[in-house]
């Protein structure tokens, strides 16, 4: 009694003196500091006060828990329990356990012998089960608890099984009006229609769906029985506009040597999943400073002669002012092995000199022409959960490429030690090995409610013994080191770090704030500078889906130009 005294006294010592109730729980004269009871309760709450506290000494494995009593004094009400004994678990059997082997099931179920059992533990046992059974092509087994017992110092836990048979999944089922044929939704989900079903979890197939960038939105995935008897697997999906129209402009503001501002450019058309076969076609053009110009345009099939192949073909052009003009034939083929891509690649590339790239700079002409063959390969991973707007999840592709460049170019003879404008100029063809990397990472983690951080980095790598001007990578401007202009560095090497961090508004809709770190090596040819370090950049920007389409704006500054002179880029996407 006094022992009990002096603990009341204790508590109401402590308890709060705004006119709140505190709720305490003593179990066999102990204070138990995990309970938390409800803030909201008065004084007159016992009943539910007592069903919180006894559920949480159940969970606890104290089975025979009961209150003794109960005081109330002031603002704090106290609960007093006797504990009684312990129970965790015992023994697991199985009833109908019939086409998995009980060793299977015990580790699926993964309880631990003397464990408590609370009723989310149990329920995520028997998930787990669950989800053993469809992977073993039983989606509709059903499982539950026949019996929890409590048996000498422990529960003995009895775990019924309907195993239901194997069944042949006859075909996927998707919402009227939709494009997407019901073959290229199953093979996305990575279902097979036709065959028996050996395993299947809802949620990776609608993951997959997401993955594919064909869905506005998908819901649970789920096996149903139709009219007659037949397994349909239900795909409710919403899907994205068949194409869309972008364009992103960009300003440049005027220099201190007086070039006005300039204003370029892009637009691309994309249409996408024609005929609901998930084929792809794109034209883009894109207009740079300095009278340079380059469109692509490609296409992708899903598949290649059935096989799980998807396949890439794109041309590039560019076109530099005089100074020369390229194009680029490449194609891919990838095989898909869950979320990740393994990738082979062929690029024929040819460069041809204009009037300018003809110039003799230093001993030889300018640009050589050349034709280069590189064959490559490389990965790509992605687990995003979503294709517009991540949360969380991850990206990465790398590629590597080898190739033979062969160059045709005007040249003094190298016994001509201090060459003259008269001397005659001879033709000279060269055969050079090169190396190619291109990697790129980004990681996207969720903070606090709708924010996200992401990190990142880029690498661009070139490795020949003797690089031309036309084979360097073109770095700066929105999508390789912001708070450049475009395509400001010719570099042999450039890596770039990333760290961006995310507002999201809605689904496609964000602001953020970004900070680039890059390192350009950029060699001294075609009359470049020579030079290598670290070129830092800064912005922020904002993407809002509007109804007219999806509207994205961007400021990018860096330390050379400072904040008040940075970079502007509106880009503008419109469904079709």
């Amino acid at each position: 009694m006094l022992r009990r005294v002096a603990l009341l006294l204790g508590l109401l010592a402590a308890s709060p003196a705004s006119g709140q109730t505190s709720w305490r729980l003593v179990a066999d004269g102990q204070v138990d500091p995990s309970w938390l009871a409800s803030p909201a309760w008065t004084a007159d709450s016992l009943r539910p006060a007592t069903r919180s506290a006894l559920a949480h000494l159940h969970a606890l494995g104290y089975a025979t828990a009961r209150l003794d009593s109960a005081e109330v004094a002031s603002d704090t009400v106290l609960l007093y329990t006797s504990l009684g004994r312990r129970f965790g678990l015992h023994r697991v059997a199985f009833e109908g356990l019939e086409r998995m082997p009980e060793a299977d099931a015990r580790a699926a179920l993964a309880l631990r012998n003397g464990q408590p059992l609370p009723d989310t533990t149990l329920e995520a046992a028997l998930v787990r089960l669950v989800r053993a059974y469809a992977a073993r092509g039983m989606p509709l087994a059903q499982i539950r608890v026949a019996a929890l017992d409590t048996l000498g110092g422990g529960y003995a836990l009895t775990v019924g099984v309907e195993e239901g048979a194997g069944t042949v999944l006859n075909r996927v089922e998707l919402p009227r009006r939709t494009r997407t044929r019901p073959a290229l939704a199953a093979r996305l989900a990575g279902l097979e229609p036709g065959r028996p079903l050996r395993r299947f979890d809802a949620e990776e197939a609608a993951a997959r769906l997401r993955a594919s960038g064909y869905f506005r939105r998908v819901g649970a995935v789920r096996l149903e029985r139709d009219s007659v008897g037949a397994l349909v697997a239900v795909l409710p999906v919403e899907e994205e506009p068949p194409g869309a129209f972008d364009l992103i402009l960009g300003l440049l503001p005027s220099t201190r040597s007086g070039e006005k501002a300039q204003l370029m450019g892009t637009g691309s058309l994309t249409l996408r999943n024609l005929a609901g076969l998930g084929y792809d076609l794109a034209v883009r053009l894109n207009r740079l400073p300095g009278r340079v110009a380059n469109a692509t345009a490609r296409a992708a099939t899903p598949q290649l002669l059935g096989l799980p192949l998807r396949l890439d073909v794109r041309f590039d052009g560019l076109q530099q002012d005089s100074t020369l003009a390229q194009q680029r034939y490449r194609t891919e083929t990838a095989y898909r092995i869950g979320a990740l891509d393994l990738v082979a690649l062929v690029s024929s590339e040819r460069t041809q000199p204009g009037d300018a790239g003809r110039e003799i700079a230093g001993r030889a002409q300018r640009i050589a022409r050349a034709d280069a063959l590189y064959l490559g390969g490389g990965l790509r991973y992605r687990t995003t959960d979503d294709p517009v707007n991540p949360r969380r999840g991850l990206a990465l592709d790398a590629l590597v490429e080898t190739g033979r460049a062969v160059r045709s170019r005007l040249a003094y003879p190298a016994e001509i030690a201090a060459p003259t404008p008269a001397d005659t100029l001879v033709r000279e063809r060269t055969a050079t090995r090169q190396d190619r990397l291109t990697g790129h990472a980004r990681a996207f983690v969720p903070t606090l409610p709708r924010q996200t951080l992401v990190v990142g980095g880029d690498v661009w790598l070139l490795r020949s013994p003797a690089p031309d001007e036309a084979d360097l990578f073109r770095i700066g401007g929105a999508t390789t080191l912001r708070g450049y202009d475009e395509e400001q560095f010719r570099a042999q090497f450039a890596t770039r770090a990333v760290v961006e961090y995310r507002y999201r508004l809605d689904r496609v809709s964000y602001g953020y704030v970004f900070a680039d770190l890059g390192y350009v090596d950029q060699p001294a040819l075609g009359g470049a500078v020579a030079l290598r370090g670290m070129r830092p950049g800064y912005g922020l920007g904002v993407q809002v889906d509007t109804p007219a389409g999806i509207v994205l704006v961007t400021y990018a500054a860096s330390p050379e130009t400072g904040l008040a002179a940075g970079r502007v880029h509106l880009g503008l996407s419109f469904g079709l």
